[in-house]
């Protein structure tokens, strides 16, 4: 059973930063995991499950659902993670990218009205 795990990341502002990735556990049990990372300016690009081990960094982490995924330049990176039972390994997880200083996103104000 293939199953999609999902991935938060939070970042510091610093140039090289250690970012903590988290996921949901997988449905399956008795699994370990493998986060992968790969530069944006890898060649090919975005991870598909047939490429993920060209060019990547494959790090397994146990039954862990955190890690920490060191960026140390200004170029984003691609992450995603699997977990691998046995004899067999999931699908990729959602592809998220990292970087140093983290993109910003600004929330937009809300409840806009009309004073009284």
């Amino acid at each position: 059973m293939r199953t999609l795990l999902a991935l938060l990341a939070f970042a510091s502002t610093a140039l090289a930063a250690d970012i903590q990735i988290m996921w949901d556990p997988s449905t399956t049990t008795n699994v370990t995991y493998i986060v992968w990372i790969r530069s944006t300016t890898n060649a090919l690009g975005s991870f598909t499950f047939a490429n993920r081990r060209n060019g990547s960094i494959e790090t397994p982490v146990g039954t862990n659902t955190t890690a920490i995924v060191q960026v140390t330049s200004a170029t984003p990176s691609y992450v995603v993670v699997t977990a691998k039972g046995i004899a067999l390994e999931s699908d990729l997880s959602n592809q998220i990218v990292v970087a140093t200083p983290p993109v910003e996103v600004v929330a937009p104000p809300s409840n806009l009205r009309i004073g009284q």
